[in-house]
């Protein structure tokens, strides 16, 4: 399970239309999350602070949750010291990059994505 505090650092939009793709990192530098989302559910800005859970199961206090977005983890890559994890949420991506002693996932798990 990762819950942290990750800064928006970029919002951009993808080549589909009203789908933007937004670019995090922990606070602590370690870790680095990138998902798609549909413009009409964010309203966060870049250098926003958002609390995020990603696990398997869905987290405890779900009806909190300003988002919470449902899939699969389609790819596990490991790459010298970090894994990247690679997602799908209702066929919007994830990508999430954390160290490699922290290996959450791997390739079919659930993957759950809530922003508090």
């Amino acid at each position: 399970m990762v819950q942290t505090i990750f800064s928006v650092q970029r919002i951009e939009p993808t080549d589909l239309e009203d789908i933007f793709k937004i670019r995090l990192t922990s606070q602590d530098g370690k870790m680095e999350l990138s998902f798609e989302i549909i413009e009409n559910l964010f309203d966060f800005k870049e250098n926003t602070e958002l609390d995020i859970y990603i696990d398997k199961i869905p987290p405890k206090k779900a009806d909190a949750a300003n988002i919470l977005m449902q899939g699969d983890v389609f790819k596990v890559q490991k790459k010298q010291d970090v894994v990247q994890v690679f997602g799908s949420l209702g066929g919007l991506q994830l990508r999430l990059i954390h160290p490699k002693s922290k290996e959450l996932f791997q390739a079919t798990d659930p993957l759950i994505l809530a922003i508090f």
